[in-house]
């Protein structure tokens, strides 16, 4: 819809003072765009200076450019060896580098890239996270993606969705002190070190801890996000027993909650949610059950059925056709103005002959 290829239902949505349901301003709108789907559309028997000279002409890059423009691109996302190969030849991730490719083609101020770095090993992941930051200047970026590390890096504005529905927004700190679980302290200790004399040592400074995994040569707390202002202290009093080696302790480290830990939370939130109506659900069928029984029968209520006949089927295909043509009225021009346009024609020349 944000490329105008399908109409909205309702509202409207705009882009740099564009209106997407208006066709005008979508051609401009697409002039500006790339886009990335999540499934690589390209034409197997072409190479990839063949893919990326067709969608340069398309956007409009003047022909005398589009050959430079086309061997930089490559550069740049590290294709240039596989220039002149057909699309059909090349690997899961090189033709996946091939459509976010095509997607930067012509430097678009807008970009849709739908999970890019699927299918990529981790060097060719991290070398298009590089790509996208240095692009990213001066334009707008929308990416989706199932790796919240893809999303904590390369996302200024973090949006996530849990199920269909928009859960949270935001910047990775305000998501991270909204939803997260705390701050991760992880301790390195000896094999006979004293859990519960280090456990005791955190507690003096951060009561309301949790423990989050222990090993025999590991322990790691949750501490609550309120609970910085004892950092200073606490960091003092842990150094302190390292060098005089009094509980065990040989190291430590701590980080904050992960935008992985966030989503899960907003996962549970949903898990939660779908339990309390399923809870109803039986509440209300138990209800219903009683009121069968009290009319002395326990036979289920018998389903309705419907068989439509082929008029029934002819009105409701032409419903929908009608709602095609009223959200997409350029649908009309090849089925209704074109062959009406030929009948006359047709009729004009029986006519004069």
């Amino acid at each position: 819809m944000l490329a105008g290829t399908l109409s909205a239902t309702e509202g409207t949505a705009h882009i740099y003072d564009l209106n997407t349901a208006n066709p005008s301003d979508v051609m401009r709108i697409r002039s500006m765009l790339g886009v990335c789907l999540q499934e690589d559309i390209l034409f197997d028997t072409l190479t990839a200076r063949q893919h990326l000279t067709f969608f340069a002409w398309m956007k409009g890059i003047p022909k005398a450019n589009i050959p430079n423009e086309v061997v930089k691109i490559l550069e740049e996302l590290d294709l240039a060896e596989k220039v002149d190969v057909q699309a059909i030849k090349l690997s899961g991730g090189q033709k996946r580098k091939l459509s976010v490719a095509i997607a930067l083609v012509g430097d678009p101020k807008i970009v849709f890239l739908d999970e890019p770095s699927s299918g990529m090993d981790p060097y060719s992941r991290r070398h298009l996270w590089s790509e996208l930051q240095r692009r990213k200047e001066g334009k707008v970026i929308v990416l989706t993606t199932h790796f919240m590390d893809e999303a904590d890096i390369l996302a200024d504005w973090k949006a996530i969705i849990c199920k269909g529905k928009l859960r949270c927004a935001g910047t990775s700190l305000f998501l991270k002190n909204r939803f997260g679980i705390g701050y991760h302290l992880t301790m390195v200790v000896d094999q006979g070190a004293d859990k519960t004399a280090i456990t005791t040592l955190i507690q003096g400074f951060v009561p309301n801890i949790t423990i989050y995994r222990t090993t025999a040569t590991e322990i790691a707390f949750i501490l609550p996000m309120d609970s910085t202002y004892s950092f200073a202290n606490l960091f003092g009093a842990i150094e302190t027993a390292i060098n005089d080696d009094t509980v065990g302790i040989k190291s430590y480290g701590i980080s904050m909650t992960t935008l992985e830990e966030v989503f899960l939370k907003m996962g549970e939130v949903d898990k939660a949610e779908e339990m309390h109506l399923k809870d109803i659900h039986q509440q209300y069928q138990k209800e219903i059950d009683e009121v069968v029984l009290l009319k002395g029968t326990k036979e289920a209520m018998p389903l309705a059925t419907v068989e439509p006949n082929g008029f029934q089927a002819f009105v409701a295909f032409f419903k929908v056709r009608i709602l095609l043509f009223v959200r997409t009225p350029m649908h009309i021009v090849p089925f209704i103005v074109l062959p009406a346009i030929m009948v006359l024609l047709s009729h004009a020349f029986l006519s004069k002959n």
